[in-house]
């Protein structure tokens, strides 16, 4: 089959290099039928891979001199099972520890799903990987590895669809069209033979388009971009030593964050929308859980690194259909002291930061994403850049949303009692720092479920002041 190569923008360089992993959850009560689903699940996977063969390619390894990675696939793709793209297991079919209805009732805690479990076979033990289960950041030294890989998990009850997607490749929207191509068709039954093509357009086409829109307003000055550097970590550590990091879900009724967005609207006379809302209260409440070890004259200021997604920003031909990254993080800043001396969290100390995170998404624009393209095509080692902050170990956090990757796409895979997921989930992660938004259907008033990782001491103290706000923390 010709090889071909996926040009990656300077976005998808210089992105965090991990795997993006994703647990989906159907009730399956009938294992009988599991061999249609997984037919019908490797034919719809096939069917998209069809749309986009550059997902069934390689990534890396990384020029030594530059850091830069390299993509390659073939076209037409290679067939997802023989490849092993697509697996299908049943390690767990007969395991009573991974009872789907008694998982359900516990909330499908991470800490159950393991990747040494739910890690695709196709990248266990890779000789690609520093780590066994495609955890950690992959430094692309050790030569090239799978941009996707999926794997169907039988349980007692109930089917876990592993999917593993390299971040270089594409981002947390591209990975929403991804899945609602799969899903679509898996749920209109399409065949190998039914396969539609349309990569007359080269993948590559938008994300050299997106490069040269850097190259060019590099030639004009280029603005501070303050959440950017290429310098390694200075700061102080709240931490010696090795620590263990917890993940747990927190569970927020919708009226809750309702009611708090539109008395932080009210009390700062501005729009404060619900995802603002909730970055706030986190925000506020992590500090707090972090305070003890941030009494350092070394932590005066705190850091909220925000993902972002700018396709809209910069309209066609990135609007719609662009599966490339297009996310890059802004900030928000606030002092230490002011988060940690108030005797307690009410809507009037979350108000500053609602503004401050408020302020910040509504600076950007164009101009902005372009003024980053323009700094980081000028980068000579792609391999250096990373956020300004320190979220590991120091005062600052990151958050992303994750709202509307899939969470209304209609799989109906035979054998399973429902069109869609039950539950969405990260297997278990140990990113000290890191929110994370879960995906949760539009129009619903389905409770917020709010994903976030600590050192366990400091998860303590977050899950006893998040008391009066988590309707249920799931571990």
């Amino acid at each position: 089959m010709p090889s071909k190569e996926l040009h990656l923008s300077v976005i998808d360089q210089t992105i965090l290099r991990v795997y993006v992993r994703h647990l989906l959850f159907f009730a399956f009560p009938d294992p009988s039928v599991a061999g249609e689903a997984i037919l019908v699940l490797a034919n719809g996977l096939q069917a998209a891979i069809a749309e986009y063969p550059f997902l069934a390619g390689t990534v890396g390894p990384a020029d030594p001199r530059t850091g830069k990675l390299t993509a390659r696939y073939e076209d037409p793709a290679p067939c997802v099972t023989t490849s092993g793209i697509f697996y299908a297991s049943f390690d767990l079919a007969d395991s009573s520890e991974f009872n789907y209805v008694a998982l359900k009732e516990e909330g499908m805690p991470p800490s159950r799903f393991p990747g040494s479990l739910f890690c695709p076979r196709l990248l266990k033990s890779h000789p690609g990987l520093e780590d066994q289960f495609a955890e950690g950041v992959t430094t692309m030294r050790k030569g090239e590895i799978p941009a996707l890989a999926a794997q169907a998990n039988f349980i007692p009850g109930g089917l876990v669809l592993s999917v593993y997607m390299h971040h270089s490749v594409m981002d947390g929207t591209g990975i929403g069209l991804f899945y609602k191509r799969w899903a679509d068709n898996v749920r209109t039954r399409m065949t190998r033979q039914e396969e539609s093509r349309t990569t007359a357009i080269d993948p590559s086409v938008s994300r050299l388009l997106l490069d040269t829109v850097g190259r060019i307003a590099a030639h004009d000055s280029i603005s501070p971009c303050s959440e950017l550097t290429t310098s390694p970590f200075s700061s102080e550590s709240t931490r010696r030593g090795p620590v263990n990091v917890t993940a747990k879900i927190f569970t927020i009724p919708y009226q809750l964050i309702s009611t708090l967005s539109s008395s932080l609207s009210s009390a700062t006379s501005t729009r404060i929308s619900s995802f603002t809302a909730i970055a706030a209260l986190l925000w506020s409440h992590c500090v707090r859980a972090r305070g003890p070890v941030l009494q350092s004259p070394s932590f005066i200021l705190t850091t909220l690194g925000i993902a972002v997604d700018h396709r809209k920003r910069l309209g066609p031909p990135f609007e719609e259909g662009y599966m490339g990254n297009l996310a890059l993080h802004t900030t928000a800043t606030r002092s230490v002291d002011s988060l940690l001396l108030p005797a307690e969290i009410t809507d009037k100390e979350l108000a500053p930061l609602a503004v401050s995170i408020r302020q910040s998404l509504q600076s950007l624009s164009s101009k902005w994403v372009i003024n980053r393209l323009a700094l980081l095509s000028c980068i000579s080692d792609v391999s250096t850049v990373r956020h300004s902050f320190q979220i590991a170990g120091g005062s600052d956090f990151f958050i992303t949303s994750w709202t509307h990757i899939g969470a209304d796409c209609e799989w109906d895979i035979p054998g399973t009692t429902s069109k869609k997921w039950e539950f969405f989930r990260k297997p278990r992660c140990t990113g000290d720092g890191g929110i994370v938004v879960l995906p949760r259907r539009k129009g619903e008033r389905e409770p917020f479920e709010v994903l976030v990782q600590l050192v366990d001491e400091d998860m303590e103290r977050l899950v006893e002041g998040m008391g009066s706000w988590a309707e249920k923390v799931v571990c």
